[in-house]
Protein backbone atom coordinates (compact mmCIF):
# COMPACT_ATOMS: atom_id res chain seq x y z
CA UNK A 1 0.00 0.00 0.00
CA UNK A 2 2.79 2.40 0.26
CA UNK A 3 3.36 2.42 -3.42
CA UNK A 4 0.00 3.43 -4.04
CA UNK A 5 -0.46 7.41 -3.10
CA UNK A 6 2.77 8.08 -4.57
CA UNK A 7 1.78 6.46 -8.32
CA UNK A 8 -2.06 8.17 -8.13
CA UNK A 9 -0.02 11.30 -7.27
CA UNK A 10 1.83 10.59 -10.87
CA UNK A 11 -1.21 9.83 -12.44
CA UNK A 12 -3.34 12.62 -10.88
CA UNK A 13 -0.83 15.32 -12.16
CA UNK A 14 0.02 13.35 -15.70
CA UNK A 15 -4.04 13.90 -16.07
CA UNK A 16 -3.75 17.44 -15.10
CA UNK A 17 -1.16 18.13 -17.19
CA UNK A 18 -2.84 16.75 -20.38
CA UNK A 19 -6.26 19.07 -19.62
CA UNK A 20 -3.80 22.00 -18.79
CA UNK A 21 -2.37 21.23 -22.52
CA UNK A 22 -5.71 20.52 -23.63
CA UNK A 23 -7.14 23.79 -22.72
CA UNK A 24 -4.18 25.93 -23.39
CA UNK A 25 -4.64 24.13 -27.15
CA UNK A 26 -7.79 24.87 -27.62
CA UNK A 27 -6.78 28.79 -26.17
CA UNK A 28 -4.42 29.11 -28.63
CA UNK A 29 -6.49 27.55 -31.77
CA UNK A 30 -9.77 29.52 -30.99
CA UNK A 31 -9.20 32.40 -28.27
CA UNK A 32 -7.88 35.74 -29.19
CA UNK A 33 -5.49 35.91 -31.26
CA UNK A 34 -5.48 32.01 -31.80
CA UNK A 35 -5.13 30.55 -34.99
CA UNK A 36 -9.16 30.54 -36.57
CA UNK A 37 -8.85 34.69 -36.03
CA UNK A 38 -6.24 35.16 -37.53
CA UNK A 39 -7.33 33.12 -40.57
CA UNK A 40 -10.10 35.47 -40.79
CA UNK A 41 -8.20 38.59 -40.31
CA UNK A 42 -5.77 37.52 -43.25
CA UNK A 43 -8.73 36.84 -45.05
CA UNK A 44 -10.12 40.47 -44.63
CA UNK A 45 -6.81 41.62 -45.20
CA UNK A 46 -6.43 40.26 -48.56
CA UNK A 47 -9.96 41.11 -49.39
CA UNK A 48 -9.15 45.04 -48.71
CA UNK A 49 -6.09 44.52 -50.47
CA UNK A 50 -8.28 44.05 -53.54
CA UNK A 51 -10.41 46.61 -53.11
CA UNK A 52 -7.70 49.02 -52.53
CA UNK A 53 -6.17 47.70 -56.10
CA UNK A 54 -9.65 48.33 -57.90
CA UNK A 55 -9.93 52.25 -56.22
CA UNK A 56 -6.59 53.02 -56.76
CA UNK A 57 -7.31 52.00 -60.44
CA UNK A 58 -10.71 53.68 -60.64
CA UNK A 59 -8.97 56.89 -59.40
CA UNK A 60 -5.71 56.37 -62.08
CA UNK A 61 -8.72 56.44 -65.07
CA UNK A 62 -11.09 59.57 -63.11
CA UNK A 63 -7.51 61.50 -62.90
CA UNK A 64 -6.43 60.83 -66.47
CA UNK A 65 -9.90 61.61 -67.39
CA UNK A 66 -9.97 64.99 -65.62
CA UNK A 67 -6.97 65.78 -67.04
CA UNK A 68 -7.97 65.43 -70.72
CA UNK A 69 -11.12 67.32 -69.24
CA UNK A 70 -8.87 70.05 -68.34
CA UNK A 71 -7.42 70.38 -71.59
CA UNK A 72 -8.03 73.42 -73.74
CA UNK A 73 -8.56 71.71 -77.10
CA UNK A 74 -11.01 69.34 -75.29
CA UNK A 75 -12.94 72.05 -73.85
CA UNK A 76 -12.96 73.99 -77.14
CA UNK A 77 -14.20 70.50 -78.91
CA UNK A 78 -16.72 70.23 -76.47
CA UNK A 79 -18.11 73.30 -77.05
CA UNK A 80 -18.28 72.75 -80.36
CA UNK A 81 -19.83 69.51 -80.94
CA UNK A 82 -22.29 69.73 -77.79
CA UNK A 83 -22.87 73.22 -77.70
CA UNK A 84 -22.74 74.41 -81.23
CA UNK A 85 -20.10 77.59 -80.49
CA UNK A 86 -18.32 78.83 -83.42
CA UNK A 87 -15.53 81.23 -82.96
CA UNK A 88 -16.01 85.32 -84.69
CA UNK A 89 -15.92 85.13 -88.59
CA UNK A 90 -16.34 81.24 -88.78
CA UNK A 91 -19.26 80.12 -91.05
CA UNK A 92 -21.07 76.81 -89.55
CA UNK A 93 -22.91 74.66 -92.21
CA UNK A 94 -25.80 73.09 -91.05
CA UNK A 95 -26.89 70.45 -92.67
CA UNK A 96 -30.45 69.52 -93.40
CA UNK A 97 -31.97 66.50 -95.56
CA UNK A 98 -29.01 66.77 -98.10
CA UNK A 99 -29.02 70.92 -98.32
CA UNK A 100 -26.48 72.86 -96.83
CA UNK A 101 -26.81 76.30 -95.63
CA UNK A 102 -24.28 79.03 -93.95
CA UNK A 103 -25.28 80.43 -90.98
CA UNK A 104 -22.88 83.59 -90.98
CA UNK A 105 -22.38 83.91 -87.16
CA UNK A 106 -23.71 82.55 -84.44
CA UNK A 107 -24.36 84.68 -81.00
CA UNK A 108 -22.56 81.91 -78.58
CA UNK A 109 -18.40 81.82 -79.27
CA UNK A 110 -15.87 79.43 -78.18
CA UNK A 111 -13.35 82.34 -77.82
CA UNK A 112 -15.84 84.51 -76.07
CA UNK A 113 -15.89 87.36 -78.13
CA UNK A 114 -19.69 88.24 -79.48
Amino acid sequence: MGNYYPMLIRRASIVALLLLLVALGHQWVTGSGGLLENRQLRQELAEQITRNEQLIERNEVARDWLEQAQRPETIEAHARSELGMVRNGETLFWVVEGTAEAVQESPSTVDGNH
